[in-house]
């Protein structure tokens, strides 16, 4: 299993690292880690660089690059290789034929949003050289990235909404297999009031927003759990509403105890392609309020899991939809939330990945299709 690098503790590379207890076989390679993860259990982890991972993007993904640019020889000989990320397939050669390997690509995101749509791929208060790094590193990497995607022999997608991004840039037709969640770690216990946001305190998450918006809502209590880099913006922005609080901590314990004991989740990032957060909600019996943007409908097709919002919600409509949630209502949700929840239970998962790996790769077929072309959703 090969992944791009452990920056952040983000619902990639936490999917990644669970793979490790569903294919304790498996190898799993990054090209390096932060140091968010110096305190992890890493010893089944191969990395490729023991350098620190560096803080500028632009350095940071010409070292991955060339990092698996240089591994190829060394993945050659393994039977199969499940990629993930955006620069992990360059690992694949490809002027070799796959031959009796086999090779499945996973798609977390869009692909290379900074090189195929900038509007959301460059960081808004990125130093402009830094900014004109990434652009030509951009351009330099998209014919090998979609070189790399024709030498797979299934490409899987984490939502119908990153599929239809591959099928749409590439006209490659994927399956969609959903990431598992650990569901029997989470319980329903009674509300204590709070509602809950703990996403990344980023910008494309919007918990500005969900704090602007209980700013107007003083009777309503609002917990912001995570951290990031608006979390001193965010603190700012609360302050003189003695009705949210803020809780800077990303230990997991730390957050499922809020999550249990919340009324109901707001999660409404910007086009997020999954939504890990969601689902973990829902396990713990409570429902989300979330936002019709990205692969969130789907997790919320279910009646009663929740609530969504329109796309690029503003704080006022927050409000307004939270202003007429009550504790009640949210616990009556509590069966309907933890059946939806179970869809994406690691057992499932398991065994849907199994029959992909499972099925021989097109060098050993008499049939070679384009990568990719038998599509749909994978059922568990």
């Amino acid at each position: 299993m090969l992944y791009d690098f452990l920056q952040t503790r983000g619902g990639a590379e936490r999917f990644t690292l669970d793979l490790r207890k569903l294919l304790p076989s498996a190898e799993l390679w990054f090209q390096a880690a932060s140091e968010h993860f110096a305190g992890c259990d890493l010893d089944a982890v191969h990395l490729l660089s023991r350098k620190p991972l560096s803080t500028t993007r632009a350095l940071r993904i010409s070292r991955c690059i060339h990092g698996f640019l240089r591994a190829r020889r060394r993945f050659r000989d393994y039977d199969t290789l499940l990629l993930s990320g955006h620069y992990a397939p360059l690992a694949i050669d490809p002027g070799r034929p796959s031959g009796s390997q086999r090779r499945v690509y996973y798609a977390h995101t869009a692909p290379l949003p900074f090189a195929y749509d900038p509007p959301h791929g460059i960081i808004a208060d990125e130093h402009p050289v830094t900014a004109a790094g990434v652009s030509v590193l951009g351009a330099w990497l998209k014919p090998r990235f979609e070189a790399a995607l024709r030498g797979v022999d299934c490409v899987l997608a984490n939502s119908s909404f990153t599929a239809s991004e591959y099928t749409r840039r590439f006209g490659i037709a994927t399956q969609v297999l959903h990431p598992p969640c650990d569901t029997a770690q989470y319980r329903w216990r009674p509300s204590d009031g709070h509602f809950l946001s703990f996403a990344r305190q980023e910008g494309q998450k919007r918990v500005d927003r969900v704090v602007a918006a209980f700013r107007d809502l003083p009777h309503q209590r609002l917990v912001v759990a995570s951290d990031g880099s608006d979390h001193d913006a965010l603190v700012q922005l609360a302050q003189g509403a003695e009705n949210i609080r803020f809780v800077r901590s990303i230990d997991p314990q730390v957050i499922r105890d809020l999550l249990e004991r919340c009324t109901a989740a707001i999660h409404i990032p910007e086009r997020e392609p999954f939504g890990m957060s969601v689902v973990e909600s829902l396990a713990a019996g409570k429902p989300a309020v979330s936002v019709d943007e990205g692969g969130l409908p789907e997790i919320l097709s279910s009646e009663g899991c929740g609530w969504l919002l329109p796309a690029d919600p503003t704080p006022a409509q927050l409000a307004e939809l939270v202003s007429g949630i009550t504790e009640q209502a949210c616990a009556q949700r509590r069966r309907a939330c933890e059946a939806r929840a179970a869809e994406f239970g690691r057992d499932r998962f398991a065994e849907s990945l199994g029959r992909v790996l499972a099925s021989p790769p097109r060098g050993r077929r008499s049939d070679t299709p384009e990568p990719g072309h038998a599509s749909g959703a994978i059922q568990g």
